[in-house]
């Protein structure tokens, strides 16, 4: 079973390079300047790159460099074809069928989605695909920016927080190469916790999406992962955290 790691910046990056067991290293393609995959060479990982969420002008980005991409909509299966790709959960993978799809257009491995729960990806079959065990979850994909709305446009990507009709507080990341908002689901997905039903999938490679993490935290998910992996019981690194649809399902 592979771990690999999504990483927005360069505290992320740092730990998770320090990390042995960590095969592959995903760079956000707007959280770096440059490329990362010499470094991540030089220790032995392999390096991805993860195409922005909304698909606008993609010429300044060079993806020939790294070992595989990472898409997350149609429209980047043709920018990234010819190249190793890996498709993200937001590309519908739910069925075999679509997954057939996918493979037909180039796809590599797929990401399984995040709306299932355990029989039904059990059902779909694991074998051959990637599994998010961390991160926080986008709830919202949005073209309007708030720092833009609420302020002024001045290119500065910066987390600011919403409050919800419950009065809970969500995260807002503008990704300025892009011109888009992500809002993120406070409470990360984990399951290090329930890693037992992970090794029953026996999924080909689980990821971790660093999105909010400093580099200290980052590290200790990272090593609660592998210890996990590695047969030995853990907790969860992080007392806020949700299981998704991964205990429940879609409602």
């Amino acid at each position: 079973m592979n771990l690999n790691v999504l990483c927005n910046n360069d505290e992320q990056l740092y730990s998770a390079l320090s990390c042995e067991l960590v095969d592959e290293i995903i760079i956000e393609a707007d959280g770096f300047e440059g490329s990362q995959t010499e470094v991540c060479h030089e220790v032995g990982k392999k390096a991805a790159i993860a195409l922005p969420y909304i698909f606008r002008d993609l010429s300044f980005v060079d993806v020939s460099d790294y070992d595989e991409v990472y898409v997350r909509s149609v429209d980047e299966l043709e920018y990234a074809a010819g190249y190793s790709m890996v498709s993200d959960y937001g590309l519908y993978s739910m069925n075999e069928y679509a997954a057939e799809v996918l493979k037909q257009s180039g796809v590599k491995r797929i990401t399984a989605p995040v709306e299932l729960n355990y029989h039904e990806l059990a059902e779909l079959g694991c074998e051959d695909k990637e599994l998010i065990v961390y991160g926080h979850i986008p709830m919202m994909i949005s073209a309007q920016c708030i720092h833009k709305n609420t302020g002024k446009c001045d290119h500065t990507p910066i987390i600011e927080w919403i409050t919800d009709r419950t009065g809970k507080r969500l995260p807002v990341e503008n990704r300025c190469a892009y011109c888009y908002n992500l809002i993120y689901n406070p409470d990360p997905i984990s399951l290090a916790g329930i890693f037992d039903k992970v090794r029953k999938l026996n999924p080909e490679t689980v990821r971790i999406n660093l999105t909010l993490e400093s580099g200290d935290q980052a590290a200790e998910i990272i090593n609660t992962f592998v210890d996990v992996i590695k047969g030995n019981p853990s907790k969860d690194p992080c007392t806020g955290f949700t299981r998704g649809h991964f205990t429940r399902g879609v409602e």
